[in-house]
């Protein structure tokens, strides 16, 4: 799930910048499956969609797998992006 709020939240960054041909590499394999065409998890659906529409908004997009081992130097900066994110507690 995380992976695809994160590609939409790129996708949009990538239209605000006016962006119009887009290559896109995940090594969410189950991610770039479910974009392809085959049945997504339940939990995917509502955020699918939102990419799919959003991928209307580019000239051309492509989504491809990569595998991790070869996707590691992205996925150390994820990793440490998600660190970075204040934690904030919400109490009754």
């Amino acid at each position: 799930m995380a992976e695809s709020i994160a590609l939409f939240l790129a996708m949009q960054k990538a239209l605000d910048l006016g962006i119009t041909k887009l290559s896109i590499a995940s090594d969410s394999q189950q991610l770039i499956k479910a974009l392809s065409g085959e049945s997504p998890p339940v939990e995917l659906h509502g955020i699918l969609h939102d990419i799919l529409y959003s991928s209307l908004s580019f000239d051309e997009i492509r989504f491809s797998f990569v595998k991790r081992d070869f996707n590691r130097k992205a996925a150390d900066l994820a990793k440490s992006a998600l660190h970075s994110i204040p934690i904030v507690r919400v109490t009754n």
